[in-house]
């Protein structure tokens, strides 16, 4: 199963494609790294990569699709 995560379709120069292709796997993640949770919910790490503060995106519309 994969899935896909389309943030601000409606608006062109913010739209923002997340899938397989480029999502960051490992332990490094910097600011601005933007994660799905397995609670089906998007999240960015708004604090550095040595003390991550990861937040549930608020300031965009997002649509998560799964395809199977």
């Amino acid at each position: 199963m994969k899935i896909t995560v389309i943030f601000d379709e409606e608006t062109v120069e913010r739209k923002c494609i997340f899938n397989e292709n480029n999502f960051i796997q490992g332990n490094n993640f910097g600011p601005g790294t933007i994660v799905l949770g397995l609670d089906g919910k998007v999240y960015e790490n708004y604090g550095t990569e040595e003390k991550p503060f990861w937040e549930e995106v608020f300031d965009a519309s997002y649509k998560i699709t799964l395809n199977v």
